[in-house]
């Protein structure tokens, strides 16, 4: 079995805002919102809402979120252990209604092209998001390449 992505681990600091964001910028789904009573995990039932969770008296550690092979684990800490980056690929008519709507929700884009976009969310996180099914290294992208003897190349001529 080749190996693939289980899930990305995100510490946020409003876990609540974290998971409306998520829902709405990439359309994911709720998959469980749990509590640590200190000792152990619990699952929350899927029907129980922040709201319900509150007037019960329970505080939501974790959500995980889903849409298709994709699974976001959020929890709510300090800025330790934050990725430096996540990438996604995505179809062309999903990257480019996410492009659309980071556009609506006034975000910042970087190092955008037609195929490839950066942009922070409103918790720090890097999104890399590109509609080409294959990763794209600095050279693919126009910005240098190094040769075997330390040469400086850009694109297939030398600096």
């Amino acid at each position: 079995m080749a190996y693939r992505a289980s899930h990305i681990g995100l510490t946020v600091s409003d876990l609540a805002a974290a998971e409306a964001f998520y829902r709405r910028c990439f359309g994911m789904g709720v998959l469980v919102r749990e509590i640590h009573d200190g000792s152990s995990w619990r699952s929350l039932d899927p029907a129980t809402g922040w709201e319900e969770a509150a007037a019960l008296g329970l505080d939501i550690k974790m959500v995980v979120l889903t849409r298709d092979e994709l699974a976001l684990a959020l929890d709510v800490g300090s800025e330790l252990g934050r990725p430096t980056h996540v990438g996604l690929f995505l179809s062309p008519g999903e990257y480019a209604r996410v492009l659309a709507e980071v556009g609506r929700m006034g975000l910042e884009l970087r190092e955008t092209s037609p195929t490839r976009f950066l942009f922070a969310d409103p918790f720090a996180v890097l999104w890399e998001l590109q509609s080409e099914p294959r990763l794209l290294t600095a050279r693919d992208m126009g910005m240098g390449w190094l040769d075997a003897t330390g040469a400086t190349h850009v694109g297939d001529g030398e600096v």
